[in-house]
This record gives C-alpha cells, structure tokens and sequence, in this order.
C-alpha cells in the first residue's frame, strides 16, 4: 500500500498529507522523530502530534462547516468524512442538495442556493427538516450525491460496463408528503 512508504519517509500522518499541507506544524516534530529507532511507530505515541492532527482537521474542514452547530452528530460526521476526501464545499453542496429535494416542494424552509457554504439558512433548514424527518434520509441522499461524484471522477468506466453504476435519485425520495418508512 502507498501510504505505508510515505509513512516510513515522513510524507503522510492520519491522512494528512506533506504534498497538500507541507505548512502543517506536525512535520517539524516528525522530522525530528526520523532518526530514532522506532520510527515511525514513535509517531503513533506521541501527545503533541495527536493533539496536531486533531486541530489541523478542527481547522481545515470540521470548523469550514460549522460541524459544532450540526445539530445530528451522524450529519457532521457525514460531512467531515466528504469534507476531507473532496472539499468543505462540496461535503456542503451535497447537504444543500438533499437538503432540496426533501423539503417537500418548499414546504419545510426556503429552497437553498446551492453554493457549497454553509451559513444560517443551510442551518436554518437543516433544523427544520430534522424537526419532520429522520436523519438517515437525507444521510443517503448526501452517500448518493457522493457515489455520483466518484462516478463522474471515474472516467475508466463505461456506461456498458459491468463494474459501471449509475447512481439517480430515486423518485420515491422526491415525495411532497411524510413518507412512513419502517422502523
């Protein structure tokens, strides 16, 4: 595996990356580290680059998408998973967009300009669609959007191949009323 190596040369820790945050104040103490014996399983226990890696995601994705104020942890953590893999702006287009297409043609909130930021009115209606609707609702339209998006980004696939899948939304998730699923 690919990480493994940059691990042992001190490119890589806990997915973040010396390539795209070579100003990460992890990197000085690992540097430091390099040079002694159990590297880099001394990485591992050390307090000062665990509480590193903690504020680098705090500040770099959790905080972009106001992830104290979510009030459903699932959704957060949701949006901190995207966020890290593919941007704060689109973790957020993804929840604007479902966000949209379950507020039962206007009824809930304002439709969102889907912008990628998340302000007051994605959190305003965000809590309104909590009020009425189960999280997990709208946590897999967002695992949709973001299967959508891994197959536009994979271009190796074919429409006709047998590893390709198609991912729309489904009409029964546009319903207009509250829909009694089991459970």
């Amino acid at each position: 595996m690919v990480m493994i190596p940059m691990l042992l040369e001190g490119k890589h820790k806990k997915g973040i990356s010396r390539r795209y945050h070579p100003g990460w104040r992890g990197w000085e103490k690992i540097d430091n580290l390099k040079g002694s014996p159990n590297f880099p399983a001394s990485c591992e226990a050390d307090p000062y680059l665990e509480e590193e890696v903690e504020d680098h995601y705090r500040q770099f994705y959790w905080n972009r998408f106001l992830g104290d104020e979510i009030p459903e942890q699932n959704i957060a953590e949701e949006l901190s998973d995207t966020a890290v893999n593919l941007r704060v702006g689109r973790a957020v287009s993804f929840l604007q967009q479902g966000l949209n297409v379950l507020n039962r043609n206007g009824t809930l909130y304002a439709d969102l300009v889907v912008d990628g930021a998340l302000g007051r009115k994605t959190l305003g209606a965000l809590k309104a669609y909590l009020e009425n609707d189960r999280p997990d609702i709208l946590l897999k339209i967002m695992n949709v959007l973001q299967g959508k998006h891994y197959r536009r980004a994979s271009p190796g696939l074919s429409s006709t191949s047998k590893t390709s899948i198609d991912f729309p939304i489904p009409p029964m998730v546009m319903f207009a009323a509250p829909v009694a699923l089991g459970g």
